[in-house]
């Protein structure tokens, strides 16, 4: 898909798709890290678009990691089976409770996420958020990158700590979220 094509999309459902062009190398370097995802066992890509951070994805992962794709955008989910074969590609991010009840995903260690979430009714980001949140396993990382500061307070109530890193070598320039969930703690048996 080139980007005229990109902004085509865009326009015709920016709740969907939430820029007018695909992410850049820049932000595509600092949402990926090998350090991140090479021992993971089970990762989650929500907003995979074109499959900028996917390619990234699969260069750094182990061949015994499995990879969940989440496109909604019916014509890119097109693209992505075609460019992607074999991967697990689903196009309901809300329906990831019912397929990890179903056994069809399993939790991860990682979500990596394009989704644009301050574009979303509140009620459907917050289902996403809490799906993302539920199936991360203790320690697991959520990183999603968003144009501006407006999820920063949400994403501090869901995880116990959100680092906040500013691209702006990207069109848009973008906020990358790095998130956290702590595992809980143990109690101690000393008193």
């Amino acid at each position: 898909m080139d980007r005229l094509d990109f902004l085509k999309r865009f326009l015709l459902n920016p709740c969907t798709i939430g820029s007018i062009t695909p992410s850049s190398f820049y932000l595509t370097e600092k949402m990926v890290k090998s350090w991140e995802v090479c021992l993971c066992r089970n990762i989650m890509e929500l907003g995979a678009g074109t499959g900028v951070f996917t390619e990234n994805i699969l260069k750094l992962k182990s061949s015994s990691c499995n990879l969940y794709l989440f496109e909604k955008d019916e014509r890119m989910n097109a693209e992505l089976k075609s460019k992607f074969p074999g991967i697990k590609l689903f196009s309901d991010a809300l329906k990831i409770p019912e397929l990890r009840s179903t056994g069809e995903i399993e939790q991860v260690d990682l979500v990596i996420s394009g989704l644009p979430f301050t574009a979303m009714p509140g009620e459907i980001r917050n289902k996403i958020l809490e799906g993302a949140f539920d199936i991360l396993k203790p320690g697991g990382k959520f990183i999603a990158f968003q144009y501006s500061l407006h999820m920063l307070k949400h994403l501090e109530k869901m995880y116990n700590r959100v680092d906040v890193e500013f691209v702006l070598l990207n069109i848009p320039p973008a906020f990358i979220y790095r998130c956290v969930k702590e595992p809980k703690l143990k109690h101690s048996l000393i008193m």
